[in-house]
């Protein structure tokens, strides 16, 4: 596996434990994608994890998740 979503209630319980995970990525020679990284709070926005649409609203199903299963199932 190699997605990790980190939730916390403050910026310093953040900021530890990204602080903990990339010593935790250094030890392991590991680096984290540039372009699929984001740390920040929930209300500058949102973000997709897993096919789910992360936001202030309640949790739902991405919209390119389901157009990318109806476009799978019509190709079958």
């Amino acid at each position: 596996m190699d997605d990790i979503l980190i939730l916390s209630h403050t910026r310093w319980q953040n900021r530890k434990a990204v602080s903990i995970l990339s010593e935790y990525f250094t030890q392991l020679g590991l680096t984290k994608h540039p372009d699929k990284t984001f740390i920040g709070r929930i209300d500058q926005g949102f973000f997709i994890f897993f096919g789910y649409h992360f936001s202030r609203t309640p949790l739902q199903l991405a919209s390119q998740t389901v157009r990318k299963h109806v476009e799978r199932m019509l190709q079958l």
